[in-house]
């Protein structure tokens, strides 16, 4: 079963530490694409693909969102796009999933493991999700350090999926009432 990731509710956001710790730097950025493959009941057969657009960083401080593109940090310019493939998915029970796959950040992709939580299931046909994972920073190139910035990377993605096939019947749906068809 296909499914499409609704933009305006998906959120993902970074929190990095700053001056020894003493500060947390929040971060969000732009889901550009997203697609799962849940298809049976195994989830070893099932896949997730997503892009994210680094230009999209929004720390709330612009002279510090626009240092993050350059080259100092995602360099948007040369490299327009954060990918993410699943390699493997395990389910741990009904709400959990471990998600393995490859997160390419500059053209330098290196495997992660997302922790996935149902956070919604009461809509079947637009399940919400909450993934969690922590990076380091020089695993991706991001070397970049003269004001004291931490390691790591604290990720969080919330996503509202929408079922392909649930989206095209309420569009016909649609359609039909308003006389569109």
């Amino acid at each position: 079963m296909g499914w499409k990731i609704e933009g305006e509710n998906t959120l993902i956001e970074f929190r990095v530490k700053k001056f020894w710790g003493l500060v947390k730097v929040r971060g969000k950025m732009t889901m550009r694409l997203a697609n799962f493959n849940l298809e049976g009941v195994n989830p070893g057969n099932w896949s997730v693909y997503a892009e994210i657009d680094p230009a999209s960083v929004n720390t709330g401080n612009a002279r510090r969102d626009k240092h993050l593109k350059t080259a100092d940090f995602f360099e948007v310019e040369r490299y327009p796009l954060i990918t993410f493939r699943s390699a493997s998915i395990e389910q741990s029970d009904e709400t959990h999933l471990s998600v393995k796959g490859g997160l390419t950040i500059r053209n330098i992709t290196r495997t992660v493991t997302l922790d996935v939580t149902l956070i919604e299931e009461s809509n079947i046909e637009a399940p919400q999700f909450r993934a969690a994972t922590t990076l380091l920073r020089r695993d991706f190139g991001l070397n970049f350090n003269r004001m004291p910035i931490g390691r790591e990377v604290e990720i969080s993605v919330q996503v509202k999926a929408l079922n392909y096939s649930a989206a095209l019947h309420l569009a016909k749906s649609y359609e039909s009432r308003v006389g569109l068809n």
